[in-house]
């Protein structure tokens, strides 16, 4: 049985760890059909021109790979949805009730898996053979985690985005 998160190194599990346990906060899909979920505390950021008034505390997502969202074998909803707009694609991901994130897994060398208390699964799926960011959280403090296929699991400073 191969370890689940053998790829994430030491530094980037302790720093993810807190996250573990918080309720989802904010949901959004946006151009280009990127994933962002937020949990924790809400954080207001006073930014009239961003189109949610919080953040979470800790954000993951992803701005260009492909994703989903899974429950019982089902595919609830996902980047390749066919909508008329984002908007109604925004609309069925805040539809689903994410609960908490129990666990940031990568099940593959290029994929990663968050699963939460409810039963649902969310799936990061790398797409692109460069070295774009595949995955990434937003920590407190300014700290960002990313995943790109070359680089694997890097850590360092970060400003929040959409």
């Amino acid at each position: 049985m191969r370890d689940e998160t053998a790829t994430m190194n030491t530094e980037v599990k302790k720093l993810i760890e807190p996250m573990m346990g918080n309720r989802c906060c904010r949901q959004r899909v946006w151009r280009p059909r990127s994933l962002s979920l937020g949990f924790g505390e809400k954080v207001y950021h006073g930014n009239p021109k961003l189109v949610d008034t919080f953040y979470g505390e800790w954000e993951i997502g992803t701005y260009y790979c492909a994703w989903r969202v899974t429950k019982n074998n089902r595919i609830l909803c996902g980047s390749s949805d066919a909508v008329d707009s984002l908007d109604e694609l925004d609309a069925a991901l805040k539809q689903i009730d994410f609960g908490c994130i129990r666990s940031l897994t990568q099940p593959t060398q290029f994929d990663v898996r968050a699963l939460f208390d409810t039963g649902i699964a969310v799936e990061f799926l790398a797409t692109t053979s460069d070295d774009d960011e595949c995955f990434h959280i937003f920590c407190p403090q300014n700290i960002s985690v990313k995943f790109s296929i070359q680089e694997g699991w890097t850590a360092g400073s970060s400003v929040k985005k959409t």
